[in-house]
């Protein structure tokens, strides 16, 4: 196994190419193909409800980040309905932490787009079942103040712009 990754890196570096880049390409280019997208947000936080405010409800950051794609011209498909083996979720993860009485808040906010996979080893011994893969993430980390807490949908908007530019380059409008 080493021997292959090493062998992988001298041939990208060999090209011009950093292994960063490599994976940067294979991230996006796993996004091609794909033709329906299920958003599911999910939030974890210490904070009160007054504090987080409603700008970062779950709800609306779902609703929000669905019009943004469909805006872009991406498939959105319902929460509630079922996907098939070309579609993916994208997965929204809110994290929200402040200690007692501080007036900070630390964030983390985390897009992974999942699909369906199946492992080679199951594949070869005929137990084929499938398995959901971040084939592409992306996230933001920082803090910020506890009166500015609803300023953290700013970043969500910011990396779902990013995914939505990388699946339209791997899926051209035709």
């Amino acid at each position: 196994m080493c021997g292959l990754v090493l062998g992988a890196f001298l041939i990208s570096s060999l090209s011009g190419q950093t292994a960063a880049d490599s994976v940067i390409q294979r991230r996006d280019a796993s996004l091609k193909g794909v033709t329906g997208i299920v958003v599911i947000v999910v939030t974890n936080s210490n904070l009160s409800s007054e504090t987080i405010g409603p700008r970062l409800d779950k709800e609306k950051l779902r609703t929000s980040a669905e019009l943004r794609l469909r805006k872009a011209g991406i498939k959105v498909i319902p929460n509630n309905s079922p996907y098939g083996p070309d579609d993916g979720f994208l997965l929204m993860k809110l994290d929200l932490f402040a200690p007692a009485h501080a007036p900070l808040v630390t964030y983390r906010v985390d897009l992974g787009f999942y699909q369906k996979a199946i492992l080679l080893r199951k594949a070869q011994t005929g137990g084929a079942d499938w398995v959901p893969v971040a084939t592409w993430s992306n996230d933001s980390l920082g803090t910020v103040g506890t009166d500015n807490v609803g300023d953290v949908r700013s970043q969500f908007d910011d990396l779902i712009d990013e995914f939505a530019n990388k699946y339209l380059e791997q899926n051209p409008t035709r």
